[in-house]
């Protein structure tokens, strides 16, 4: 069995895949690696779109300025926030579910309140739910390589011809789409910087 940290190994971009379908049962596999990730104040807004067909692999390659592994792909995720997800919690309800969980103090005023977020502001809610969507792809990308699958995040296409061509409005941004399938290539891994890098202070 692939470990976490075996998976985050052997993950490579890969950009040709072999022309076989993934079978349904995985696909709802990587759906529910996608839908336990975590996210802010539990709002979960990751929302996907799985398209499968010739048709509408080439729509989003098309719309993607011609990357083809696009259209290769056994599966394409369109990967979407749900902004509507931002409106439907209180501040004060969040607060209260802190309290129960232990965050704060029971006779506590710290923490969210009514008026500290403004669900009528989407606006502010994009950078948080850019990054909840990234979860959970990346929970996908995860899964994807432990069950020998290959992926490759996308995020140089038409948000407009996308959204246009399989009905999402604007109350739904996507955020990237994810070609899955079998690798038909092994690239070796990219560079990355050493450790060193990446720490603003030695471990402790």
């Amino acid at each position: 069995m692939t470990t976490v940290m075996e998976a985050i190994r052997q993950r490579r971009s890969i950009r040709r895949f072999k022309p076989e379908p993934i079978p349904s049962e995985i696909l709802a596999e990587l759906i529910e690696a996608a839908r336990l990730a975590p996210s802010g104040s539990n709002r979960q807004p990751a929302r996907f779109r799985v398209v499968t067909d010739e048709e509408g692999k080439k729509k989003l390659a098309e719309a993607s300025f011609g990357q083809q592994h696009l259209a290769q792909a056994g599966a394409v995720f369109i990967c979407c926030a749900d902004m509507n997800a931002y409106s439907q919690l209180s501040g004060r309800q969040r607060r209260d579910e802190m309290i129960a969980a232990g965050v704060y103090a029971p006779d506590s005023a710290r923490g969210p309140v009514d008026g500290w977020e403004d669900p009528k502001d989407i606006d502010a809610y994009l950078p948080q739910a850019w990054l909840n969507v990234g979860i959970a792809v990346e929970h996908v990308v995860l899964a994807a390589t432990a069950l020998g699958l290959g992926t490759c995040w996308v995020q140089m296409f038409s948000r407009k011809k996308v959204g246009e061509a399989f009905g999402i409005g604007r109350e739904m941004p996507i955020i990237a789409l994810l070609a899955v399938g079998y690798p038909d290539q092994d690239p070796a891994p990219r560079p990355r910087h050493p450790v060193e890098k990446i720490l603003l202070a030695p471990l402790p």
